[in-house]
């Protein structure tokens, strides 16, 4: 009797959970107030949106109650024109700001959300941050000595490094939660934005937190966004690189060096003088094998005047390696040091696809890139002449 009480007694508790009505309550109490009025703010994909006021009853107390947001969401609690208390409600049911008029953002204190409260000690850093800069621009104008002009600029720079380096320190500790986001938006003033995903610096934690969230939050749209951004730095930086191999081509191409099957190191610019297919491949890849069987006629119909293939594979099996230069009797140079796509020779040559085929001149100039055999057959046969 007793047994299948308990048991009742525990599916009436767990039906009670279950049907207990979920949302998001905020709550708090402001001392010494100078507004009437408390304003509830979130910060949506284009804008800031007004959501919520409570007008704050005479003992200085608020609440907000709204439905739980389907991913981490950040909120606003504004109590003035410049006076904001800023929320990142993750999981919590409950969280509490209580303050004093009239440095809100000091006297803070903030209860339910472990998030929140590392934003608001942010937030008061980059509070002391935005007062010190405003400071150096007003000392900056007030001279005209350049050398005070250029220490007080290595100044600004010393400060915001300081900060950056102690807030990007507080993304990597945990780069699943979206305090990051909130890290790597964050702005000096309305022109300067203090991260950037193009700089090589910052692109560290905007990937580490990017790769993250899509892990844990694929469907958010912060997410979402974020990858998109970060995707798009990753295709600058390789064009970056690209550019400048190609500036650099005038004075000579960067260097490979790989060792071959037997282990003996051999470089691309042992080949200076001579035309040159640099050539990209994948054992395991199809269209590498069959543009293998192509580059096994065109190399045989032209290597009498002067063509050579320096080919680097993206191999990380030796043994697949090797059975693939066996079965399709591979008789140039080929190559791997079994890094993958990590190898050094990937990205000096912003290589972002197998096969790739690069014609080289025999100046040691990039004449082109030319994955269509048709196309490059006939470019062979322009500077073979």
């Amino acid at each position: 009797m007793k047994k299948t009480f308990y048991i009742l007694f525990l599916t009436i508790v767990a039906i009670s959970c279950n049907n207990k009505p979920k949302g998001l309550l905020i709550d708090g109490k402001l001392d010494n107030a100078q507004h009437e009025f408390v304003y509830l703010k979130m910060l949506g994909s284009q804008k800031m949106e007004l959501l919520d006021s409570v007008k704050l009853k005479s003992n200085g107390k608020f609440k907000f109650s709204l439905p739980s947001p389907e991913y981490p969401e950040f909120y606003f609690l504004q109590f003035g024109p410049k006076e904001t208390v800023t929320i990142l409600a993750d999981s919590a049911e409950h969280i509490t700001v209580n303050s004093e008029y009239p440095d809100i953002l000091e006297n803070a204190e903030i209860s339910g959300s472990d998030e929140s409260k590392k934003i608001l000690e942010l937030d008061r850093k980059l509070r002391t941050l935005r007062i010190g800069y405003q400071n150096y621009r007003k000392a900056w104008d007030a001279t005209s000595d350049q050398t005070e002009k250029e220490q007080i600029v290595n100044n600004i720079i010393d400060e915001i490094n300081t900060y950056k380096k102690e807030a990007g320190q507080m993304v990597m500790e945990d780069p699943r939660s979206f305090f990051g986001y909130y890290v790597l938006y964050q702005r000096l003033d309305d022109t300067y934005a203090l991260f950037n995903p193009y700089d090589k610096n910052d692109f560290k934690y905007f990937g580490a937190l990017a790769t993250s969230l899509n892990i844990y939050y694929p469907n958010a749209p912060r997410t979402k966004a974020l990858y998109v951004k970060v995707e798009d730095a990753i295709r600058v930086q390789r064009q970056e690189r690209f550019t400048k191999m190609l500036e650099e081509a005038s004075q000579g191409l960067p260097d490979i060096e790989m060792p071959d099957i037997n282990g003996d190191t051999v470089k691309l610019s042992s080949l200076k003088g001579r035309t040159v297919i640099l050539n990209y491949w994948a054992s395991t890849n199809q269209d590498s094998r069959v543009n293998n069987r192509i580059l096994k006629s065109i190399y045989n119909k032209y290597k009498k005047r002067g063509l050579e293939i320096y080919q680097c594979s993206l191999d990380k099996s030796k043994v697949l390696w090797e059975v693939a230069l066996d079965d399709d009797n591979i008789n140039w140079i080929s190559l791997c040091d079994f890094k993958g796509a990590s190898s050094k020779a990937v990205w000096m040559y912003n290589v972002q696809e197998v096969p790739t085929n690069y014609l080289i001149n025999k100046k040691g100039e990039i004449v082109g890139k030319y994955n269509d055999p048709i196309e490059l057959e006939k470019k062979l046969n322009e500077i073979l002449k």
